[in-house]
């Protein structure tokens, strides 16, 4: 079963790795010094048998080598590990979708990951209510166009728990961190409607005001070298209360993934489903 494994995860990189040679060549509203700090804090993710791709961000590491990777519940869901590749790191990694840090409401998840590389930039992130309804900003994801992509979006509407954007492709997006132009995290986009032949394709993030509240509680008791950033001050205290969001507290058992000898029980069980619709 552990070849049957690793011959998989070879088809499948071989399958992903080649999209890492391409290269943006037009950085919309970014310049080329904030383009690489924020693609450098942008993961691709490989999920589903390699039929789904979509972003993430990096925002911590632990003193014992194991880091820690934002992204969207419904990028994973169902998945007890995933491909990880970073931008400025060539060999890909195995990540491990940690089920007590999920957030169902919010449609958030972390992913561990043992080994992970050092000096690796963090996401930096400031106020959502930098975030102006009109204005232009960016997303890093992954298109036809290219790996860490840099797209500009629109934003439509901005409340408290969620922002709107307008997308012209909704390829790799979920996960995808929201910055402005100076490469700051405003929001992190979690799910995507709609299509161009539909009328338009729409995103939608969850606000960096709520992100880092629930960053801090998830983190308050783990032992960081490198963390996320936080600029500009004012963050709400509070954290969101969620029904049935944040799982078993900050702790998570973490376990090394060396791939093991079966798909058995060993290690984190899958993510649970997320409670029925109205269910709290």
């Amino acid at each position: 079963m552990r070849s049957t494994n690793l011959f998989f995860l070879g088809f499948l990189l071989a399958w992903t790795i080649p999209s890492l040679l391409l290269a943006q060549t037009d950085i919309p509203l970014l310049s080329e010094a904030v383009y690489q700090k924020t693609s450098g804090a942008t993961v691709k993710i490989v999920s589903d048998a390699g039929r789904k791709i979509g972003s993430g961000v990096i925002v911590g590491v632990r003193r014992d080598g194991v880091g820690f990777i934002l992204t969207s519940y419904s990028m994973v869901a169902g998945r007890d590990k995933v491909a990880v590749i970073l931008r400025n790191y060539s060999d890909p990694l195995l990540g491990r979708v940690v089920d007590k840090w999920i957030d169902f409401d919010l449609d958030l998840a972390i992913i561990s990951i043992t080994e992970f590389p050092a000096e690796q930039p963090m996401v930096t992130i400031v106020k959502s209510t930098e975030a102006i309804v009109g204005e232009s900003y960016s997303i890093i994801s992954h298109t036809d166009i290219g790996d860490w992509s840099a797209v500009a979006v629109e934003l439509t509407s901005a409340e408290k728990t969620n922002l709107k954007l307008n997308l012209d492709d909704a390829t790799g997006c979920e996960g995808a961190p929201l910055v402005n132009k100076d490469g700051n995290l405003l929001g992190l986009l979690v799910t995507t409607k709609g299509s161009p032949t539909e009328g338009g394709t729409f995103g939608e993030a969850v606000p960096s005001g709520m992100l880092l509240p629930i960053l801090q509680d998830w983190f308050q008791s783990i032992d960081l070298q490198q963390k996320w950033q936080e600029k500009g001050g004012g963050f709400g205290s509070w954290i969101w209360a969620i029904g049935g969001g944040i799982l078993g507290g900050a702790v998570a058992t973490m376990v090394a993934l060396s791939g093991g000898d079966s798909d058995g029980p060993s290690g984190l069980p899958r993510p649970p489903d997320p409670p029925a619709g109205g269910e709290q």
